[in-house]
């Protein structure tokens, strides 16, 4: 026998077809979150109770935006690290050796993460980075020299060594676009090492000009490298050849630095 079905069940049938696969698309985003990124901006965050900086350093320029709260007199922030897809900021602060997170639109405080044992180097090059596609964390280990890959809750995943070893390393910043860590030397040569994951060294930049090499943000989609300058209150915008495209006044001090798209939209 064969059965055939009315037009208005078959209407009926491709309707809760199309309404399965929206709702696995929005299962799915819900999942692995995503976001539409929106103007670049830079985030900068310094010693004692400063505020956080959040800088649009594209298109036409705004008013720095200002995070304040998380970081009290005798500590200082010697890492940042954006993430893109819950427009998060983590910072790394001395001398108690926490990951704070912080909810950027809600200026709130997520977590408080021990990552070490008490440092009292304030000016310690301890950067961070964050890739936005599986939200893990790298950060410079309390030697200096090797790098901690961590998950999203700040659980020690293992230890990355760059290259060879036993080289300090001055800034951290992850390529979203091609997945590399990139790494900027502390001996002020200027040299940045492009590394996969496993911290093999893929190739290398030296950004031209007189830096200090105490962070390192990075625009994945402009293809350009954010690190402080020699000269106090000044920021500059390297290009892939290494080349100082910009030069931005920031506020004297010191201060580590992330940059990314910030979010538009968001969805978790």
């Amino acid at each position: 026998m064969r059965v055939s079905f009315s037009p208005t069940r078959k209407c009926r049938r491709a309707a809760w077809r199309r309404s399965a696969e929206v709702a696995s698309v929005v299962w799915l985003l819900l999942l692995g979150g995503c976001a539409t990124p929106g103007p670049m901006h830079v985030f900068l965050a310094g010693a004692g109770s400063s505020p956080i900086h959040d800088l649009t350093v594209t298109g036409a320029e705004a008013p720095a935006e200002i995070l304040t709260g998380f970081v009290g007199l005798g500590e200082s922030v010697v890492g940042v690290a954006y993430d893109f897809n819950t427009d998060y900021v983590w910072l790394r602060v001395l001398p108690w050796n926490q990951l704070r997170v912080i909810n950027r639109p809600a200026n709130r405080m997520e977590a408080n993460y021990a990552f070490g044992p008490t440092l009292w180097d304030l000016n310690a090059s301890l950067d961070l980075a964050t890739c936005s596609s599986d939200l893990h964390v790298f950060a410079v280990a309390d030697s200096g020299d090797r790098i901690v890959e961590l998950s999203r809750r700040a659980v020690r995943l293992r230890e990355i060594t760059v290259g060879a070893g036993g080289r300090r390393i001055g800034g951290l910043a992850f390529d979203q676009r091609d997945d590399l860590l990139l790494v900027l030397w502390a001996d002020g040569s200027g040299d940045v090492a492009l590394a996969d994951r496993q911290g093999k060294v893929v190739g290398s930049v030296r950004l031209s000009g007189t830096i200090n090499p105490q962070s390192l943000g990075f625009d994945s989609d402009q293809r350009t490298f954010f690190v402080p300058l020699a000269e106090n209150g000044k920021m500059g915008v390297f290009n892939l050849n290494g080349d100082l495209t910009r030069v931005i006044e920031v506020p004297a001090g010191r201060w580590a630095i992330d940059a990314g798209p910030r979010s538009l939209v968001r969805v978790f």
